[in-house]
């Protein structure tokens, strides 16, 4: 069955939009490369980053992980003290495309997970955020992504129809998650990638 036209579209933030990853900060902290290596899948992989999320404040999950890793409590503890090292900057091809079809009018969100204290430092680093029409922040809502909660508050909060909207994660998970929520999911692999998929769905041109 053919797609339904898009009519609103959805970017995630870290890793479509924004180069942010814990590594940045954590390369300071942690000389020997295997020792990190070891650090960022051990600890703070993808999924645990999203459990992170998850939780009210980022100091209680972060706590619950330091409990799950007492070895590493000092450098898990860590992550809040120097944050702002976690961002590298905007990923410029990616807010290209955003660029792009802010240009259509087509309604734009953010659907991201972000804590609620760590926010308002990552807003002074983003300033393609006034494209948004609105902004669906987990660590403001209280539910995270891949939780199909998130998916259906949001559509909700914005009036959106889920089978019309368009999202793009770089988080497979997120977007098989999405998907089963009924919206039309892809996965970010590269800027070059989303501007197809966009295109294919008549969103660009």
């Amino acid at each position: 069955m053919k797609p339904k036209p898009v009519t609103a579209v959805a970017f995630d933030l870290g890793g479509v939009l924004v180069d942010w990853s814990p590594r940045y900060l954590y390369r300071d902290l942690i000389a020997d490369d295997g020792e990190l290596d070891r650090f960022m899948a051990e600890v703070f992989h993808r999924d645990a980053i999203s459990e992170l999320d998850s939780f009210a404040s980022i100091h209680d999950g972060l706590a619950a992980m330091a409990a799950q890793f007492p070895d590493d409590a000092v450098l898990i503890h860590a992550y809040m003290d120097d944050w702002g090292k976690t961002i590298a900057g905007p990923i410029a091809d990616s807010v290209a495309v955003l660029e792009d079809v802010a240009a259509t009018n087509i309604p734009l969100y953010a659907f991201s997970n972000w804590a609620a204290e760590t926010w308002p430092h990552g807003v002074a680093r983003m300033p393609f955020l006034d494209r948004f029409d609105g902004l669906f922040i987990s660590g403001l809502e209280g539910v995270a992504k891949p939780q199909h909660a998130y998916f259906e508050r949001a559509l909700a909060r914005f009036g959106l129809a889920a089978e019309a909207t368009f999202f793009v994660d770089d988080h497979p998970t997120n977007v098989t998650a999405a998907r089963d929520v009924g919206l039309q999911a892809v996965p970010f692999k590269n800027a070059a990638g989303l501007r197809r998929d966009l295109a294919a769905c008549g969103v660009l041109r």
